[in-house]
């Protein structure tokens, strides 16, 4: 497509299309950021270039245009790259829960006793894991609790 647009073949469109499409591909995997050089190595792969100008100029112009943000790493190789969509909503995400945390009850709970854990397994005929056991821990004990992991981990 982009050939019959008349677009150079390793140009600053067809990277910067090259890197837009690696980032949204890293979102199906879950990614909200890809670091840079593994950015750069998985979009290389689609726009084969050893040019750095051009890769430079499609990198600062997805950035002018706020489609993509870098945040500062002591490791330029390593800083994290996002779509902007991706890096405002994380950000929103992380002002409402800091919202929350001042704002949470700050009442004592009473962590579950192994005793607890068993028979809640008994009844629901299931066996947590240690990791599943210490999230349920974690919900009961605290008013703000983050859960991670991939499909199947929960």
């Amino acid at each position: 497509m982009a050939r019959k647009a008349g677009l150079p073949e390793t140009g600053p469109e067809r990277v910067a299309g090259a890197v837009r499409y690696s980032l949204l591909l890293s979102t199906n995997d879950g990614h909200v950021f890809i670091p840079w050089r593994e950015l750069h190595q998985r979009a290389a792969r689609l726009v084969p270039s050893d040019n750095a100008e051009i890769w430079n100029q499609a990198v600062e112009a997805m950035m002018r245009q706020r489609e993509i943000g870098m945040v500062p790493s002591s490791q330029d190789s390593q800083a994290p790259v996002y779509l902007n969509t991706l890096y405002q909503a994380e950000k929103g995400v992380a002002r409402h829960l800091a919202r929350l945390f001042t704002s949470a009850s700050r009442m004592a709970l009473q962590a579950p006793s192994e005793t607890d854990l068993n028979n809640v397994e008994k009844q629901m005929k299931l066996r947590l894991a240690p990791l599943q056991r210490a999230a349920v821990s974690a919900s009961l004990t605290n008013m703000i609790v983050i859960i991670t992991g991939g499909p199947g981990t929960g």
